[in-house]
């Protein structure tokens, strides 16, 4: 009887055991497929922001690199953009590459837009920079209304690359979204995007 019981026990011990150890591993197992998709996510995510900054897709605006200044002869600009005053050349933008400096009253941009649309504006800066959306029922931007306020970047001048954006909903009756894109005292700007 003792040695039957013994035997029963060792049994239930032994299953006990491989159950234990299964939990373990199911644990373990579920724990880095969790870390492995947040990973993932992350990923995919700063991919999209580079492909986004890249110029890349549709209903996008953005030039890398800001690069094409004032200068003998004269100046040639980033395609679309309209120049409100002069600026000089910052080196080693956050594109690695060259972009904007001092923008006062620098580039303004006209994109058609489509009403009841929801967007997605951002830029990257260094110093005291702003970047203002506005939007119209006239297709050539006349008329138009700022869509949010402060403007992206508004009171603070952060020494290293930062990145503001903001999301926005246009009227139903908006044909144009306009930006501008400012700064003063040594300010920074680069990679402007919008896109739906």
């Amino acid at each position: 009887m003792d040695r039957t019981g013994q035997g029963a026990l060792e049994y239930l011990l032994l299953i006990g055991g491989a159950i234990v150890v299964a939990v373990i591993v199911i644990v373990l197992l579920l724990g880095s497929g969790g870390s492995s998709q947040q990973q993932t996510a992350r990923t995919s995510s700063e991919s999209l922001d580079k492909i986004i900054e890249s110029g890349a897709g549709g209903n996008l605006i953005a030039n890398g690199s800001l690069e094409e200044m004032p200068g003998n002869p004269p100046p040639t600009w980033p395609d679309g953009w309209t120049i409100g005053s002069s600026a000089t050349k910052e080196v080693l933008c956050y594109n690695g590459f060259n972009c904007v400096k001092n923008p006062v009253q620098l580039y303004t941009q006209y994109k058609s837009a489509t009403g009841s649309t929801p967007y997605h504006v951002a830029f990257y800066k260094k110093g005291d920079a702003t970047l203002t959306a506005f939007e119209s029922n006239a297709a050539d931007c006349s008329s138009a209304t700022q869509i949010f306020t402060p403007a992206l970047g508004n009171g603070v001048s952060p020494t290293n690359w930062t990145k503001y954006s903001q999301d926005f909903t246009t009227k139903s009756t908006t044909k144009c979204i306009q930006l501008n894109l400012d700064g003063t005292g040594g300010a920074s700007a680069d990679m402007v995007i919008l896109r739906k």
